[in-house]
C-alpha cells in the first residue's frame, strides 16, 4: 500500500520528538550525574585545600571526607520513600539548589566544626539527591548504555579537568577552586528541573509486549538481587582501587612513578566508556559483563604480580576501562528492572557501601597477609556478585524488560 504524505511527514515528526526526548533525558542525567560524583574525583584537591586552609590532621580530614561520602550513601538509601512522592524536576531544582548553597558557603566558612557541617548536609540534601535522581532519569533511555557511556566519560572528563587546572586556579583565585568549580557544576543543573521528566507517572512503556502478572511481580526482586552482586561486584573493584597505590608502592615504585600510573590507568574509563558506545548489540550484555569482569580480575592479579612501570599502568587502563563497561551494563540492567526508578534510586547506597567495605575487608587483609590477599579477596567478590547476576539474569530476561520514555 502506498503510504501517503501526511502520514510520511507524521512519521518523521513522531522520530523527531522521540529524538529529542532521548537527548533530553541524557542531558538531564548528566547534569545531575556530574554535580553529584565530581566530588569523588576532586577528593584529593579538595581534601589538600582544606588541609591548608584549616590545618588540620588526616585523621580530621579523613572524616570530613567519610561524612559527606557516607551522607550521599543515605540520601540514596532512602530514595524509595521519595523519588515516587516528589516531582522530579522540583527534586533536581531542590538538589541544586541545596549543592550550589552548600558549596558556596564552604567557600566562606571559618570553623572546620561548621564546615563538617556544611558538607554532611550538602551530601545528603544536594549531592545524593542529584546522584540518586539521575540514574533514575537516565532509566527512562532507550538505550541506557548509551546515555550512561556518555554521561559517565562526561563525569571523568570533568573530574581529570577539574584536578590538572585546579593548582593554577588556586592561585588565581585565593581559594579552595574545586568547590567553586562545584558551585558552577551545580548552578548548571538548574537546567535539569525543566527537562528532566516530572516522574515515573509520566513515562510510558514502548516497543514492548505487556509482561504476564507473575512477571511484572518479580522484575522489583531481580532488581534487588542485580543491586546485591552490584554491591559485592564493587566491593572487590573499589577496594583493589583503594589500595592499588599502596600496592605499588610496596612493588618498589617511587611516589612520583606511582602518581603517573594512577594517572594513566584512570584513563582506561574514559576508553571503556567510548568502547560502550560502539560494542554491536548483537552482544549480549551478559557476555559482556561476565567477560569485563574476567578481565578485570586477571589485570589485579597481573598488576599485584608486576616489577615493571608500562606493565603495571597498562593493567591499570585495563582494569578502569573494564570496570567502566561492567559498571554501565550492570547499572542498565538495574535500571531496566524498575518503571518507578525506586531501584534506580539505591544504585549509589549500594556503589558506596559495596567500596566501604570492600575497601576495609581488603585493608584487614593486606595487613595480616600482605598484597597477595588482594587478588584472592577481588576474585571472590567478583564470582559471588556474577553468580548472583546470572540467578536474576536467568529468572528474568533484562532484554525482555520494557524501556520507559519520558
Amino acid at each position: 500500500m502506498a503510504v501517503s504524505r501526511i502520514e510520511i511527514s507524521e512519521m518523521r515528526l513522531f522520530m523527531q520528538r522521540r529524538s529529542y526526548g532521548q537527548i533530553r533525558i541524557t542531558v538531564a542525567g548528566a547534569l545531575m550525574y556530574c554535580a553529584g560524583t565530581t566530588i569523588f574525583y576532586f577528593v584529593p584537591a579538595y581534601l589538600g585545600g582544606i588541609e591548608r586552609k584549616f590545618g588540620v590532621s588526616p585523621t580530621d580530614l579523613g572524616l570530613l571526607s567519610a561524612a559527606e561520602l557516607w551522607a550521599i550513601a543515605c540520601a540514596s538509601a532512602i530514595g524509595p520513600l521519595w523519588i515516587s512522592r516528589f516531582d522530579w524536576r522540583a527534586l533536581a531544582c531542590f538538589g541544586a539548589l541545596s549543592a550550589l548553597a552548600g558549596h558556596t558557603a564552604s567557600l566562606f566558612v571559618s570553623s572546620f566544626d561548621f564546615l563538617l557541617a556544611i558538607r554532611v548536609a550538602t551530601g545528603f540534601f544536594g549531592e545524593g539527591v542529584l546522584l540518586a535522581l539521575s540514574y533514575a532519569t537516565l532509566g527512562h533511555s532507550r538505550n541506557f548504555e548509551r546515555s550512561f557511556s556518555i554521561t559517565y566519560g562526561v563525569a571523568i572528563l570533568l573530574g581529570i579537568a577539574g584536578l590538572s587546572a585546579s593548582p593554577e586556579l588556586d592561585r588565581y583565585l585565593g581559594t579552595i577552586s574545586v568547590l567553586a568549580i562545584l558551585a558552577v557544576a551545580s548552578l548548571a543543573t538548574f537546567a535539569a528541573g525543566f527537562i528532566v521528566p516530572s516522574g515515573p507517572k509520566t513515562a510510558t512503556v514502548v516497543d514492548t509486549p505487556d509482561l504476564p502478572a507473575t512477571e511484572s511481580a518479580r522484575r522489583p526482586s531481580m532488581g534487588a538481587l542485580a543491586l546485591a552482586a552490584q554491591g559485592i561486584w564493587y566491593a572487590g573493584a573499589g577496594g583493589f582501587w583503594s589500595f592499588s597505590e599502596q600496592i605499588a608502592a610496596t612493588n618498589g615504585f617511587t611516589g612520583s612513578q606511582i602518581a603517573r600510573a594512577l594517572g594513566v590507568g584512570t584513563a582506561g574509563a574514559i576508553l571503556g566508556s567510548l568502547l560502550v558506545l560502539v560494542v554491536s548489540k548483537k552482544i549480549g550484555s551478559t557476555v559482556i559483563i561476565v567477560a569485563s569482569t574476567a578481565i578485570m580480575g586477571a589485570a589485579i592479579l597481573a598488576f599485584v604480580l608486576s616489577q615493571q612501570l608500562m606493565l603495571s599502568s597498562f593493567f591499570l587502563v585495563m582494569f578502569n576501562m573494564c570496570c567502566a563497561i561492567g559498571t554501565i551494563y550492570i547499572t542498565g540492567a538495574i535500571c531496566a528492572s524498575d518503571d518507578t526508578g525506586r531501584i534506580a534510586a539505591l544504585v549509589p547506597a549500594f556503589q558506596v557501601g559495596g567500596m566501604a567495605i570492600g575497601t576495609a575487608t581488603l585493608g584487614y587483609l593486606i595487613n595480616d597477609f600482605g598484597i597477595g590477599a588482594g587478588p584472592w579477596m577481588t576474585s571472590a567478590c567478583f564470582i559471588v556478585s556474577i553468580a548472583i547476576y546470572l540467578v536474576a539474569r536467568g529468572r528474568m530476561s533484562w532484554g525482555g524488560a520494557p524501556r520507559l520514555r519520558g
